[in-house]
């Protein structure tokens, strides 16, 4: 694999399992970071993984306009990306919502 490869599916495993896990990594850095509300922590955390996530499908597309991604990569990262991106983002802001009531 190459590193705009390896790089793509890095992120998008870092961005799964910062938002399948937001709620707990909230309550850690609460604990041991800065005493302050987790729903803050929470809140951060999802717009950092929205953000990651749209980057990530930035980057895809830039890589596949300069030839470095084929046709037939782009439409399976698309896909898993759109599926991943899907539920997990739904989870993530369903959990972000039920926190601020």
């Amino acid at each position: 694999m190459s590193k705009i490869n390896v790089s793509i599916v890095i992120s998008l495993i870092f961005v799964i399992i910062l938002e399948v896990f937001a709620q707990d990594i909230a309550y850690f850095l609460n604990h041991h970071i800065v005493a302050i509300w987790p729903i803050h922590y929470l809140t951060v955390i999802t717009i950092i993984a929205v953000v990651l996530y749209v980057g990530t499908l930035i980057v895809i597309l830039i890589q596949h306009l300069k030839r470095r991604i084929t046709n037939n990569k782009l439409i399976a990262y698309l896909y898993i990306l759109g599926i991943t991106g899907l539920f997990t983002t739904f989870w993530s802001l369903f959990v972000l919502a039920m926190w601020w009531g």
